[in-house]
Formats: C-alpha cells, structure tokens, sequence
C-alpha cells in the first residue's frame, strides 16, 4: 500500500509541472536533437525566400550620412559612410533566421551607383509576430540623390 501511495504521489507531481509547462518549454520541446532549430523554424532555402518575400515587411528603412555624438553634445558625421537603418517585422506563422535586404543607392538620373546586402535579422531567429532594428554601414557615395530602392529575401 506504501509503495502504491508513493507512486501515486509522484504521478501527480509530475502531472502538476506538465500543467506549468511555458511557451519556451513547449518551443524548446520542438527542437528535434539533432538539428538544435525549433520545428517552426524555415530552414529549407526556396521555402525562406518566399516566405520572407510573403511576410517580412521593412519600414522605417532610412540611407543617410551616419551621425555620431560629438564631443558639443550635438552630433557629426562620420566621414566617408552612410547607414542604413530600418525595422523588420514578421508578419507570418513562422520564424525565419535570415532575411537578407538588398539595397542600391542611385544618382540623380536614377542610375544605381551602388548595391549593397546585409542579414537584417542577424542570423538570429525572428518568431512570428517579432520585431526587430536593424542598422549597417556603407561607402559613402558623393553622387547619391537620396533615392534608394530595396528588396528582401
């Protein structure tokens, strides 16, 4: 009868974690041992591009002189580069761990003068729903008109 009770105990205790089982203990759980990707995570190449091209939305994107706080409490720019910046969100079901922009900058006539590629997620898992700043640096280009065009995949 000891034992019978004894085991009982424990069944329950162990029912009770299940019922606080997280999120991140049921995202943890999806991660199949060999790989270490959770299972909501787009991992075959033509699947994540078009997902990306689908879900991923780029707002706020911004090329300019890259300002730094100078020393009067205003700001300067830093000689010979611009940034780009911008936020990424995923608007889909999955998540996705790269996500790469490609942006040209162009001159008056429209010409492009440069293109530049950069991860905007970081090679970091973005989970559906998430939102996530990015920023990088390019060669500044004297002939930039302040157009750009971009694409994401």
């Amino acid at each position: 009868m000891k034992r019978w009770a004894i085991a009982l105990v424990l069944v329950l205790a162990g029912c009770s974690n299940k019922a606080s089982e997280t999120k991140a203990d049921a995202a943890a759980a999806a991660v199949p041992k060999d790989s270490g990707v959770p299972l909501d995570t787009i991992s075959d190449e033509s699947e994540r591009e078009k997902y990306v091209s689908a879900n991923l939305e780029v707002t706020g994107l911004d090329v300019g002189p890259d300002l730094k706080p100078g020393d009067d409490g205003g700001v300067v720019n830093v000689g010979g580069l611009f940034k780009v910046a911008g936020l990424v969100t995923n608007k889909g079901e999955r998540a996705v761990k790269n996500a790469q922009i490609t942006v040209s900058v162009l001159d008056a006539s429209g010409k492009v003068i440069g293109t530049y590629f950069h991860d905007v997620v970081g090679n970091k898992r973005l989970a559906p729903g998430e939102q996530r700043p990015f920023k990088f640096a390019i060669p500044e280009k004297k002939e930039y008109a302040g157009k750009f065009t971009f694409t994401l995949r």
